[in-house]
């Protein structure tokens, strides 16, 4: 973007002599390189969740035992959802569900050899929560 405002710069000021043209960035670009710089300090943590998360959307012996201890906990199933590298809401959308179903992953991680070894620790938990999700 940087380099095609000086092209466009440099067009104008050739064709018009127009000195005033300013290059204004993108208000949702910069937002999305900001909130990913701060995902990066907390990048294995996330890492994690989607791990979790893809394993658990690949398998429906998996979902199916989630559903059932959803029920157990009284809390609603949510369905799988991984994160886009380009999208930085879908990252938050991905750790709220696992947030508002984690009392059932728990017991699924109890349950589940697969699932523990891909859960989170302490380290990871307290990494998320921090960074507000």
């Amino acid at each position: 973007m940087i380099v095609y405002g000086e092209f466009i710069l440099g067009e104008l000021e050739e064709e018009f002599q127009n000195l005033d043209f300013a290059h204004y960035r993108c208000a949702a670009h910069v937002l999305n390189l900001a909130v990913n710089k701060g995902l990066s300090v907390i990048s294995e943590s996330v890492r994690k969740v989607r791990s979790l998360m893809s394993y658990i959307k690949n398998s429906q012996p998996v979902r199916d035992s989630l559903k059932s201890l959803c029920k157990v906990k009284g809390i609603d199933y949510l369905s799988s959802e991984l994160d886009v590298n380009t999208r930085w809401n879908s990252t938050l959308y991905m750790l709220e569900k696992w947030k508002r179903m984690e009392p059932a992953l728990n017991l699924l991680a109890a349950d589940d050899l697969s699932v523990h070894q891909r859960y989170l620790n302490n380290v990871d938990r307290v990494n998320i929560n921090v960074s507000g999700f």
